[in-house]
């Protein structure tokens, strides 16, 4: 007997991204010697399905990866962050052109330090690892208008994320320390305007501006393991509340096959300024 293979439905689709990050951060403020902008870079790879549902609306699922590494600007010190988490995301649009999207996120954030201190002539190489839950998501609401060849789509959204950042230990003996942090928390608002058209060959344009409403912590405490009394505090270095964001890609279309490159820099941020570059494959099933 023959038993024809199971396809899935013309209306899915997957995809394979992967992108490359780079940039420069403030410094802690009672960093010694003072200056200069610490260091970062990283990648990230993704995959993902999606399936139509009806003529209007989209919903996907998504899995990725990604790590950053950083240095500091003033002091032989590194860090690594490692980010593996799991996504969800719709998209509605009305007949009338109006849109609604939405995405949540969770996973699993690893971060992991390196100091290399010196005390009275002794290198000590002060190691630190912790792991914590992370999860973040956003809500979008647009309207589409027709300009020619050119949509046109004003956009705003709400974009939320929670790091719960708990103390962790260094090892390495000598002048370790234990740090007490608190969650890392981010509410922002975002309204911009993106430029998309084309058939086969699809350019894409967006800049948003970005308001901050929380309030960062302005310092950590720190004590050396096994040590008494109340913790040292150190200033760290200030958080933008308002920045641009702009992006540009190019898509093109291949028959079942699409492919795109984009990238996206930040505009008048200071203390977290980045370029970031992607490339993604989509197949349509």
């Amino acid at each position: 007997m023959h038993q024809a293979a199971a396809r899935l439905p013309e209306t899915m689709s997957g995809y394979l991204a992967g992108g490359y990050i780079n940039g420069r951060s403030a410094p802690m403020t009672t960093a010694l010697p003072g200056g200069g902008r610490d260091k970062f870079d990283g990648f990230y790879i993704a995959g993902g399905i999606e399936t139509e549902l009806g003529t209007h609306a989209v919903l996907g699922f998504s899995l990725s990866y990604s790590k950053l590494d950083g240095q500091t600007v003033n002091a032989p010190q590194t860090a690594r962050t490692e980010l593996i988490q799991g996504s969800v995301y719709a998209k509605v649009e009305t007949p009338g052109g109006v849109t609604l999207d939405g995405i949540m996120s969770g996973g699993s954030l690893k971060a992991s330090t390196v100091r290399v201190v010196n005390v009275l002539g002794t290198t000590y190489t002060l190691t630190g690892e912790n792991t914590v839950p992370a999860i973040s998501g956003e809500i979008g609401l647009g309207k589409n208008f027709a300009a020619g060849k050119i949509t046109v789509t004003p956009r705003i959204s709400a974009r939320g994320s929670h790091i719960d950042l708990s103390s962790f230990t260094e090892s390495g003996g000598g002048p370790a320390l234990r740090y007490a942090r608190t969650s890392l928390d981010s509410l922002q608002g975002r309204a911009g305007i993106v430029l998309s058209g084309g058939t086969s060959i699809r350019p894409q344009l967006s800049g948003y501006w970005v308001h901050e409403f929380t309030q960062q912590a302005l310092s950590i405490g720190a004590n050396f393991v096994g040590g008494n009394g109340p913790n040292a505090i150190f200033a760290l270095g200030g958080r933008d509340r308002d920045w641009g964001e702009i992006s540009g890609g190019l898509t093109v279309t291949t028959g079942k096959v699409d492919l795109s490159v984009s990238a996206d820099t930040t505009i008048s941020r200071d203390d977290v300024s980045n370029q970031s570059y992607r490339g993604t494959i989509a197949f349509h099933f």
